[in-house]
């Protein structure tokens, strides 16, 4: 009656309608969500969290997608990239903001890919840019690695020092 649904425990103490809770010391709830299409081809949406409101609940707001990211094969390949969109003022429908691709690969902004290498990409159609924001006596860093330890991890590096307000 009140439109709860509780998993693994006949009482919850929260607000949330959902709970998925797990047993003992060392478990955890988990939920799976997905379609029962075999090998999804490339671009097949196979989960989709939806953020709704409205008496019907069907003026999306918010989503986080899961789609194929390529054909997957049975037990040996599955290719998929996560999505999360939302809907602009003025707007009903919601739109891509952010991608993490199969490879890893996240992009801000846009769906293109401009360099092979990159790990991030921002993507904007007039001025674009990412800010780097740290208190005014500390230094904000991009370090240029080619390793992970010692001073392989910052063989270059662009650095601005606030108290000084210059780059080092």
């Amino acid at each position: 009656s009140s439109g709860r649904v509780i998993v693994g425990s006949t009482s919850h103490i929260g607000g949330a309608q959902f709970v998925v809770m797990g047993g003992n010391i060392n478990t955890y709830g988990a939920m799976a969500i997905g379609n029962k299409a075999a090998n999804p081809t490339s671009g097949t949406a196979f989960a989709n969290f939806r953020f709704n409101s409205g008496a019907t609940a069907t003026r999306r707001g918010a989503e986080i997608a899961v789609h194929a990211d390529g054909n997957w094969t049975d037990g040996s390949s599955h290719p998929s990239r996560m999505t999360f969109s939302t809907t602009a003022a003025s707007s009903t429908g919601s739109t891509e903001r952010m991608r993490i691709d199969s490879s890893g690969v996240v992009r801000v902004g846009g769906t293109d890919s401009y360099n092979s290498s990159d790990k991030l990409t921002l993507v904007n159609s007039g001025n674009c840019s990412l800010t780097i924001d740290a208190t005014s006596s500390t230094e904000s860093s991009v370090f240029f690695a080619d390793g992970a330890t010692g001073t392989e991890a910052y063989r270059g590096y662009l650095q601005y020092k606030h108290s000084v307000d210059a780059l080092a």
